[in-house]
């Protein structure tokens, strides 16, 4: 503590004087300081080999996704789910596992239809899971200064983790409508329609077309469950067609076969069609030979 005393215009009279007290702070610990960066830093190594651990434990996973190794598959994906089950990347993965049916699963499209199911189930925020619907609307509704996001790292790292969600939530919509899309193409089950048409709507909330999925992949199942759609549901085979052509077009021949088949089934169920139908193979056959035993197509 500093005590003093000023005068002001000592050489009038009746001055007056006052007198001063200051308390001085304490000096900066910088040793305190150092101490906290420090133990920040070590925190965030150890959560960095934490997600290295993990993410490893997941790359072996994904080597277990095999019809044969099924049970090995689930046993380890059951101790990881405990391990951290609000895991993005561990819930592709199982999603991912769902459509690869074991080999003594009877009805491989029930099965597989369940199994996502349960993914879908555990994603849910509602169900203690990693991805909430309301809040990804309500962020995504909003215009992102991107400017602000580089100088922001709180701000960056939410906008990475929604768009791990929303990828994440598209990927198990689109699945679970492939899953019924599949029953409803071969079968006429009521039920299964209804289920089918509630899918793709809910789909179609999150993916507008297939610039919003990364994969040539789901942009060819996207086409086809909203030809399926259009078609089953709507009653609209032209625009089903309209849309199997557009995607065949956009998507090219790494997916003209798949595309080309789907289309041909539907053309199949239009009348006066017959000659379109063998067109579409023939030329499918001639980007896509398929040898004979005894022959080799050079």
């Amino acid at each position: 503590v500093l005590t003093g005393k000023i005068e002001l215009d000592k050489k009038i009279g009746d001055v007056t004087s006052m007198k001063l007290v200051y308390v001085v702070p304490p000096k900066p610990n910088k040793k305190a300081g150092e101490n906290t960066v420090k133990d920040d830093d070590e925190d965030e190594e150890e959560e960095l080999l934490t997600e290295a651990v993990f993410a490893s434990k997941i790359k072996f996973l994904e080597a277990l996704r095999t019809k044969k190794k099924a049970a090995e598959h689930a046993a380890l994906a059951a101790e990881m789910k405990a391990e951290d089950p609000s895991s993005i990347p561990l819930l592709l993965e199982l999603l991912a596992a769902a459509k690869t049916v074991p080999e003594d699963e009877t009805d491989g499209e029930k099965w597989s239809a369940a199994e996502i199911e349960k993914v879908r189930s555990a994603m849910m925020a509602e169900n203690g899971g990693p991805v909430d619907a309301a809040a990804l609307a309500q962020y995504f509704g909003l215009n992102v200064d991107e400017e602000e996001l580089k100088l922001d790292k709180d701000k960056k790292k939410l906008k990475k983790d929604m768009e791990e969600q929303r990828t994440a939530l598209r990927a198990v919509l689109l699945a679970a409508a492939n899953a019924l899309g599949g029953r409803v193409n071969k079968a006429d089950d009521t039920d299964a329609v209804a289920a089918f048409d509630a899918s793709v709507g809910e789909l179609k909330k999150w993916v507008g077309s297939g610039k919003d999925l990364a994969e040539d992949d789901d942009r060819a199942i996207l086409a086809i469950l909203t030809a399926r759609h259009a078609r089953i549901c709507r009653g609209r085979t032209a625009k089903a067609v309209e849309v199997l052509l557009a995607a065949r077009k956009e998507l090219g021949d790494g997916k003209h076969k798949v595309l080309t088949e789907e289309l041909v089934g539907v053309y199949e169920k239009m009348d006066g069609l017959g000659h379109v139908v063998e067109n579409e193979r023939n030329d499918m056959f001639a980007r896509f030979p398929v040898a004979k035993q005894g022959f080799k197509i050079l």
